[in-house]
């Protein structure tokens, strides 16, 4: 028996399409392909990056779609994604964390199968199958990262180390904002200054300055409920959306090897959008993970898979075939018998047979759901292509092999997750 997990930044969940009734369409829509999406990956959990508070609604919506695919057990759990600058580390209640701007306004919520996620004793979130903001009395199912090992900044590579073997004891853990030090390598002997990327001087062996209001890792412990011995052992999974700034992204990261829930050894993974693109840092990173005892089965040829989805280079110019991909950005590292993959959701679009082709182009659904993308969904994202989108939608829902000049039928699938869904593929771990 096996457990699967999809680790998924949906752009903007809770915004992307406005308010309203309109935005209600959209949304309603967008519930029902994720769905389909979870089933055709045959995902139990679901973890969800990018949730802003005017996202909490949609949750429940989310999980009755999910039920609605054949297993009637999933539940919700959800937590802002920074901690309020007033308070400790850790914070005392759901009341110190926050969707705070430097955090870009984001959370983190986990859609689970009952049995699938394991309770976390003390942890802040709101509760299961709780939407309100203040959160409520019910179990707790995901928490954020505060605590891991000891860092210090190092002159040799990768730049940031961190004690081996795990220490009996873990320190607090801080997390960097999207402007963080330029360069970190200290001088032999002794210390030297360096500016960071916003221009403030500082020894470049001190530690990332404390990150109040700045994103930190979630994370959930995922249990088999499938599995024939029970209870069956958990494994920790920690997602986290890094900042987007190069140095952020790439300090962060690292700094995540760290947290807490991972050090484990055994069984654990750790995946999100991490923002680091440029090949020699995802190089240090597998560099990490494997030093760790973690593999990257995404990592190949000097570096991830492709996972930012973009069929148009703007209004300008259509993408097509393998192009429609840009830039690897969401990955995961699997620890013990945890393995990651990209699950092929452009070819779930495309490709009959699947239960996301079925439900966007089949005879119960297929008119509605044109419609709805032509006369709502595209009209609020037509700034994002070029004038002759609508063409590919069409070519798309007819089956039609007269694309518009550029594009071909990887651009019109790639045009379909971009509006309904997201501009990242998921991260899947499997256990």
């Amino acid at each position: 028996m096996a457990v699967t997990v999809l680790a998924w930044n949906i752009e903007r969940f809770g915004d992307r399409y406005g308010f309203g009734a309109t935005g209600a369409t959209c949304d309603a829509l967008r519930m029902a392909v994720i769905a389909q999406v979870v089933r055709d990956a045959g995902a139990q959990v679901l973890v969800i990056q990018e949730l802003r508070s005017t996202g909490l609604p949609d949750l429940p919506r989310l999980r009755n779609a999910l039920n609605q695919t054949g297993n009637n057990d999933w539940h919700f759990d959800w937590i802002p994604g920074a901690v309020d600058n007033a308070a400790g580390i850790p914070p005392a209640a759901l009341a110190n964390l926050d969707f705070w701007q430097k955090a870009n306004y984001e959370g983190y919520a986990v859609l689970y199968r009952q049995g699938y996620v394991a309770q976390i004793q003390g942890a802040l979130s709101a509760g299961q199958d709780t939407s309100a903001r203040a959160g409520g009395g019910n179990p707790n199912f995901i928490d954020l990262v505060y605590a891991g090992q000891t860092l210090a900044f190092n002159y040799s590579e990768p730049v940031i180390r961190f004690d081996l073997p795990p220490p009996t004891q873990n320190l607090q853990l801080d997390f960097p904002q999207s402007i963080s030090p330029g360069a970190n390598i200290p001088a032999r002997g002794g210390k030297r200054k360096v500016s960071s990327s916003s221009g403030a001087s500082l020894d470049t062996n001190d530690t990332i300055p404390q990150a109040y209001e700045t994103r930190r890792p979630c994370h959930v412990l995922v249990v088999d409920a499938s599995s024939p011995v029970q209870p069956a052992p958990g494994f920790p999974l920690m997602v986290y959306h890094a900042p987007s700034k190069a140095n952020g992204a790439y300090y962060g990261s690292l700094i995540g090897f760290a947290s807490a829930p991972l050090q484990t050894g055994g069984d654990r993974a750790y995946a999100g959008d991490l923002n680091v693109v440029s090949a020699p840092a995802q190089a240090v990173l597998n560099f990490w993970a494997e030093g760790l005892g973690y593999t990257a089965q995404t990592y190949a040829n000097d570096a991830f898979a492709l996972t930012s989805v973009h069929p148009s280079v703007h209004t300008r110019l259509w993408h097509s075939g393998a192009g429609v991909l840009t830039a690897a950005r969401d990955y995961g590292f699997g620890g013990g018998a945890c393995a990651v993959d990209i699950p092929p959701v452009l070819d779930w679009i495309q490709n009959a047979g699947s239960f996301t082709n079925t439900f966007l182009r089949g005879a119960a659904n297929g008119a509605a759901n044109r419609a709805a993308v032509v006369d709502t969904v595209l009209p609020l994202r037509a700034d994002y292509y070029p004038d002759d989108a609508e063409d590919a939608v069409a070519c798309y829902f007819d089956g039609a092999t007269n694309y518009p000049a550029g594009a071909d039928a990887r651009t019109c699938a790639a045009l379909i997750f971009h509006l309904l869904l997201s501009d990242h593929l998921p991260v899947r771990i499997t256990r």
